[in-house]
């Protein structure tokens, strides 16, 4: 099996076969056996880097990679997905799918009750000994920058920003076109120019966040963001920092809407984001990683208090 046509939108899966590892091969009549290039009709997209496996039944099932791209736009800001296919055997040769197409939902005989597994909405509240799972760090951490302690997480941050290859950031992968973020958090240290807030980040070149900063010994609000390397920020709302201070996103299909509270209760917005700022296609180095939101700081030490995320399943 072969995965050929680059890892974006010509992507496929081919086969060959022969009676010796060193061949001679023959190609499969119908290749590729799994590829949506002529298929864009379809939510998704650039499938390929597949395996075959038999299940205990002897049933047999395709699973790949590929993306989830938005409505009527090719583009995409969730990263590679894994998916699972059905697959039939006819004259020796593997047909997935329908003809070589996947579907976001099968009519397929399972191996067995499908496991238990996370739920893709969380409330993490950093009561244990170790972070959740679902957390990510941007390359290897500071180790001393993140510190479970008392039912909290404290962020020790130094001069490092977003734009910066080790940010002091915990984030988590969105995983649907339309989900909530939430953050509390309580700042402990805030340096003149440091950062404490929620971002909705790509990579260091592609982000957009809402944060507490300090201006001539003032706090203030902002909203920020980079695109193509390119930095701007608002600074929105002279402030008195609350005991807690509160950070959302809302994600959709068109962009992200920042927001902040210092009662938890009443929202005031603070920025808007398009989503294609952070899609794959439109960035300089064109990774597959997707989009993360988190909470960040720079300059600065927070405790943060509690993290969630809400999504319509």
């Amino acid at each position: 099996m072969l995965a050929e046509g680059g890892t974006e939108y010509g992507h496929m899966e081919t086969i060959m076969r022969g009676d010796s590892p060193y061949g001679p091969f023959t190609e499969c009549p119908h290749n590729p056996i799994l590829s949506h290039k002529d298929y864009m009709g379809s939510q998704i997209q650039a499938t390929g880097h597949a395996d075959l496996v038999e299940d205990q039944n002897g049933n047999w099932w395709m699973v790949s990679l590929g993306i989830r791209k938005l409505p009527k736009v090719m583009l995409h800001n969730l990263g590679r997905e894994t998916f699972l296919t059905p697959v039939m055997w006819k004259d020796g040769w593997p047909v997935a799918g329908d003809h070589g197409r996947t579907e976001l939902e099968w009519e397929a005989p399972l191996p067995g009750e499908a496991p238990k597994g996370m739920k893709l909405s969380f409330t993490d509240h950093f009561d244990g000994d170790k972070l959740d799972l679902r957390w990510n760090f941007v390359r290897n951490p500071k180790r001393d920058h993140y510190v479970l302690q008392d039912g909290k997480l404290s962020l020790r941050a130094g001069e490092e920003t977003l734009q910066d290859h080790h940010p002091t950031l915990l984030c988590v992968r969105q995983q649907e076109f339309e989900e909530t973020a939430q953050t509390t958090v309580s700042c402990k240290r805030l340096e003149e120019g440091g950062k404490i807030g929620l971002t909705a980040y790509y990579n260091k070149d592609y982000h957009y966040e809402v944060y507490l900063t300090k201006r001539d010994g003032n706090f203030r609000i902002g909203y920020g963001w980079t695109v193509h390397a390119m930095e701007a920020e608002r600074e929105i709302f002279l402030v008195s920092v609350p005991e807690v201070l509160s950070f959302r996103v809302k994600a959709d299909t068109r962009g992200y809407t920042f927001s902040y509270s210092t009662d938890g209760k009443s929202w005031t917005e603070a920025g808007f984001g398009a989503v294609a700022g952070l899609c794959k296609e439109g960035t300089m180095t064109m990774t597959f990683t997707g989009t993360y939101l988190g909470v960040f700081a720079s300059r600065a030490e927070a405790d943060v208090t509690s993290f969630s995320v809400e999504i319509d399943e």
